[in-house]
């Protein structure tokens, strides 16, 4: 369904949660049932047409976004790691920021290739590989070792170490660090044999260096997410055109839509609870606020990266300019609801622009405005995990919880 959005001018195992009725379960069951025998699909209804969309029309042409934005992304960086200039080194950060908008939409289709490897139908594990903050954070420390060393250009050497010194997180910290401070101890084995001290005696060197790390990186990105477009076009794009051929993963349309409703489950855990709950002192946090814990303390986009989160979730409710999920819920009676729930969305896209300034300043200066749009990301999960999924008899995910919290 087409609903146009105006943004604001200031602008991972599936299981039954409790609170699934019996009516669902028993849906569930029939599910079940007809993928094992020669019974036709239950629930049939819109639903292949609507499971067609969303592979066509919103989750390929979203990752040939996020190709053609980390491309961009990869030139501009290799100008500036070759350069140094200041004014290649904007035109990296702007890049930056422009593709990391459209990997926090990606990251509501983490479907298939794109998903766990052993938590998601034909995952891969491409968006940790891409970015791992939400699974491994960054070890700055890291960073900063590799960096030292000889081999900090080497994309084959990169591709040995752990998550947590690769990925977008890694070139977030070497593109906007201006410090030539070290994030180790002062025991740490870089200070201690004067590596450190030998590469940061000059800070545009340095920086030079950086960029250089940075650019290994982008490569070793890029051709993650060059094999995420070579998985779906055409093969993977297959299975939620014709799902219920021979050899699909999924045995019916139905399973594929619960698939593809898992990722949006990434809105409660890491979107509300972790990029928003954390540094607001909402969740896991033991003082009034804690910006320590900020996604990033280096780019500065974090509320940026919360918005397109919700714009990548209402892109795939709506089905951009097709059918998607909010038309399901029409089908079986609850216009109201996906009137409703459409409306839960835009108004935390809005409570987002109501936020002053950085996410950082606003902890500091507009907390009210920062814990409004925690309760209004609330209200989309609560609708996610009860009426959404028990009117459209889709299973949660485990990390949806047991729970309406």
């Amino acid at each position: 369904m087409n609903h146009a959005l105006t943004l604001p001018r200031s602008v991972r195992t599936r299981g039954l949660a409790h609170s699934l009725s019996w009516l669902t379960l028993g849906l569930s069951l029939s599910l079940w049932a007809a993928g094992c025998g020669s019974a036709p699909e239950p629930l049939l209804g819109r639903r292949p047409e609507v499971l067609a969309n969303l592979g066509e029309n919103v989750l390929l042409p979203s990752y040939r976004t996020l190709q053609e934005r980390t491309s961009a992304f990869d030139a501009a960086l290799a100008t500036y790691a070759t350069s140094g200039l200041e004014a290649d080194r904007d035109a990296a950060r702007a890049a930056f920021l422009l593709m990391m908008e459209t990997l926090m939409e990606v990251e509501m289709m983490t479907t298939g290739p794109l998903g766990s490897a052993t938590l998601t139908p034909g995952g891969q594990d491409l968006f940790d590989e891409i970015y791992s903050w939400a699974v491994l954070p960054l070890s700055e420390c890291g960073v900063d070792r590799f960096l030292a060393g000889t081999t900090f250009q080497d994309v084959s050497a990169l591709d040995g170490r752990p998550l947590n010194v690769r990925g977008m997180g890694a070139i977030d910290y070497l593109l906007f660090t201006d410090t030539t401070d070290s994030a180790c101890g002062a025991t740490a084995d870089i200070i201690v044999d004067g590596s450190w001290a030998s590469i940061s005696t000059d800070a545009a060197a340095l920086a030079q260096r950086r960029a250089q790390m940075a650019r290994a990186l982008s490569t070793q990105v890029k051709q993650r997410v060059d094999a995420l477009v070579a998985a779906w076009d055409p093969a993977f794009l297959l299975e939620l055109q014709d799902p219920t051929r021979s050899g699909a993963l999924y045995r019916t349309a139905q399973e594929g839509l619960n698939a593809v409703a898992d990722a949006l489950f990434v809105l409660d855990q890491i979107t509300k609870d972790m990029r928003l709950g954390r540094p607001a002192g909402l969740a896991e946090c033991t003082t009034t606020t804690c910006p320590e814990l900020l996604e990033t303390l280096h780019a500065g986009d974090n509320k940026a990266r919360i918005l397109h989160n919700l714009i990548g979730f209402r892109l795939v409710y709506t089905g951009g300019t097709g059918l998607g999920f909010d038309d399901l819920l029409v089908d079986v009676g609850a216009a109201e609801f996906s009137v409703t729930m459409l409306a839960h969305i835009d108004a935390a896209i809005a409570a987002v622009g109501q936020v002053d300034g950085t996410l950082a300043e606003a902890l500091v200066s507009d907390l009210d405005d920062v814990r409004a749009l925690h309760v209004a990301l609330q209200l989309i999960v609560t609708d996610l995990k009860t009426t959404f999924l028990g009117t459209l008899s889709l299973d949660p995910p485990n990390r949806a919880g047991a729970d309406n919290d």
